[in-house]
């Protein structure tokens, strides 16, 4: 019983290693239900944006996308700031970089990173948004107030809807008072006024104030009613707005508005007046069960707990497989239909990738298979582009080299960097100025499949004489670029803290590279740094992996029938022998030794029942 005791204790810890390996990927997202919005799945998003009473805004992103990874925090913000908006408004985040979540994000035609789109009350399919481009600009308030002014009109646009209307029990009035009605509530004891607080903003007809208060306190419009005067009305009633000036005057609980009102002049930051109309309701004592319902405490961002990463000092062939796996399955696909220059750039990225770069067998013929298809064709859906991968590696959540120190850093942008300075010096080994041609293919793909638009349009930008541009030229090119590219994004909000942006190679990487440095800027040796590069993305320096098939160049006939039914099928191996990940393998080790012990088991229960059995015989005779 010793024995059995110890073996089941054993396979719990086993099952529970291969269950830690399992979860250890998870998908990488920017925001959890704590930043104030919802983190929609492909389960849910219909669901929740159509037939809603309410007006939604939706980011569809991708963790990789350096811009996004910029934009969440002002995203977060805008969340915090329209928390009172939630009967009017809702806010909606989506994954599309997770993989189960692509099909979702091409059916809402998603071409690039991050999308913005504003769904109206009760809208239904197809429709899929209208998109409102954010302000191009690095001033977090001024891409909030462009979101709050851009939802404000919406509500506007809702009210000014008469079938939308009609299906909505409540919704808020935006207009100024006209001046009867003004005079009526000033000279009048207005029965809808009573056991209310009264609220009239006085502004000017370009002015937010008035409309944002009456959606941040429209969930309490039982107790507390909003109002907008036009600040050029007020001539007729100088009583009431003494001195013509413009801000917030508030009337107590049920009391008459010919009495002396509060006033609260009109500062910068709609938090300060709604902190001080806090304060008024509730020194006015006369709402009590529902008072705690009128102040929102912000919430504390989840404070950072970085992981061990690995120092991606070598190149990494799972990274490669990683990208070209993401590249294909998730970016392109995005594409509702790819078709013109996109097209010739899905073209000649799929060549290169298969007459360049010398994958293991599967993935070569795999690739020169889509190539042959895409040959013959003039354009291509995402969905039919999809169904041609099933030789192509799945996505998978573990990197190397390019994993960060959180799940939504570093990863496929590092990824796609090392894919292309890998094409770059192994189609050299090709021809030597193939180099150029590869560089000419990665231009192209990320102006027309990159998902981060404004990283795509700022790489675009990227000066280069392809006339004079040879083999060596456009490595070093590929390189400066980088260099750059890190330079300017060193410190940003996608740069990794643990793994920070920097010129590379590094003084440890390559000391003869750098020729001096004055502390401003750093020398460089081009020709050593073009052996450098030459050695280190050569498919023969990868790390671990000395088995690496040669490409397959042949004609597609000399696979066998069998082969091309277990590639067309997924069921041939890859390096790893059955095509099986990690999890998998532990499975099987478990099973495998449970397995073992029963038999033993068994055999010694079968040579002990022999012994009983002999015994008895002879006990007998």
């Amino acid at each position: 019983m010793h024995i059995f005791t110890c073996f089941f204790l054993l396979l719990i810890l086993l099952l529970g290693m291969a269950s830690l390996h399992r979860t250890a990927a998870t998908p990488a997202s920017l925001y959890t239900v704590e930043d104030g919005v919802s983190v929609l799945t492909a389960d849910n998003l219909r669901d929740t944006i159509y037939n809603s009473p309410k007006v939604w805004v939706l980011e569809m992103y991708s963790a990789w996308c350096g811009h996004c990874i910029n934009l969440a925090p002002t995203w977060k913000a805008f969340a915090k700031s329209v928390a009172r908006w939630d009967p009017l408004l809702g806010i909606g985040v989506i994954n599309c970089g997770e993989t189960t979540y692509s099909k979702i994000c091409r059916d809402f035609d998603v071409m690039y990173f991050p999308t913005v789109r504003w769904f109206l009350p009760f809208s239904s399919e197809p429709y899929i948004g209208e998109e409102i481009a954010l302000k191009r600009t690095s001033d977090s308030e001024l891409i909030v107030a462009n979101l709050l002014e851009v939802s404000i009109n919406k509500f506007e646009e809702t009210s000014h809807n008469k079938t939308l209307i009609k299906g909505l029990k409540s919704w808020p009035n935006f207009k100024f008072l006209d001046s009867d009605f003004l005079n009526k509530l000033f000279s009048e004891d207005v029965k809808f006024l009573r056991n209310k607080h009264s609220i009239i903003v006085l502004e000017s007809a370009e002015d937010y104030l008035g409309r944002e208060l009456i959606a941040s306190l429209w969930a309490m419009r039982e107790s507390v009613s909003v109002y907008r005067a036009d600040i050029t009305m007020t001539s007729s009633f100088p009583h009431v707005f003494p001195g013509n000036q413009p801000g917030v005057y508030y009337y107590g609980n049920g009391s008459s508005l010919s009495a002396q009102p509060q006033f609260i002049s009109k500062p910068k930051k709609i938090a300060n007046i709604l902190q001080q109309l806090d304060d008024l309701i509730l020194l006015d004592n006369k709402i009590t069960e529902n008072s705690s319902n009128i102040i929102f405490e912000s919430v504390l961002p989840a404070s950072f707990s970085p992981t061990n990463i690995n120092n991606a000092s070598h190149f990494y062939l799972k990274d490669i497989e990683n990208t070209l796996a993401y590249s294909l399955r998730q970016e392109i696909p995005n594409m509702e239909i790819i078709e013109g220059k996109d097209f010739l750039s899905l073209q000649r990225f799929v060549a290169a990738l298969s007459k360049y770069i010398p994958w293991d067998k599967i993935v070569s013929f795999s690739l020169s298979r889509i190539s042959a298809k895409l040959s013959g064709l003039t354009s291509i859906s995402g969905k039919e582009f999809n169904a041609l991968l099933p030789g192509i590696p799945s996505v998978d959540d573990e990197w190397q080299g390019c994993r960060g120190s959180q799940p939504h850093l570093r990863g496929y942008p590092c990824g796609l960097w090392t894919l292309f300075h890998t094409l770059l010096v192994n189609s050299a080994k090709k021809d030597v100025n193939a180099p150029a041609d590869a560089l000419s293919v990665m231009f192209q793909y990320i102006k027309s499949f990159f998902g981060c638009r404004i990283c795509s349009e700022n790489f675009s930008k990227t000066p280069v004489d392809w006339k004079r541009l040879d083999g060596d030229r456009a490595i070093l090119l590929l390189w400066e670029t980088h260099n750059k590219v890190n330079l300017r994004l060193s410190g940003d909000k996608a740069d990794d803290p643990l793994y920070p942006k920097a010129l590379w190679p590094s003084q440890t990487a390559c000391p003869q590279c750098r020729t001096s440095s004055d502390g401003q800027e750093v020398y460089w040796d081009r020709g050593e740094v073009l052996s450098y590069l030459k050695r280190f993305y050569s498919w023969d320096s990868l790390d671990g992996n000395p088995n690496i098939s040669p490409v397959f160049t042949g004609n597609l006939a000399t696979f066998s029938d069998l082969e091309l039914r277990d590639i067309n099928a997924g069921s041939i191996a890859r390096r790893s022998g059955f095509g099986f990940n990690g999890f998998d393998f532990t499975l099987w080790f478990v099973v495998w030794v449970f397995g073992f012990v029963i038999l033993l088991f068994l055999c010694r229960w079968f040579k002990l029942g022999r012994r009983f059995r002999h015994c008895f015989k002879h006990s007998v005779l």
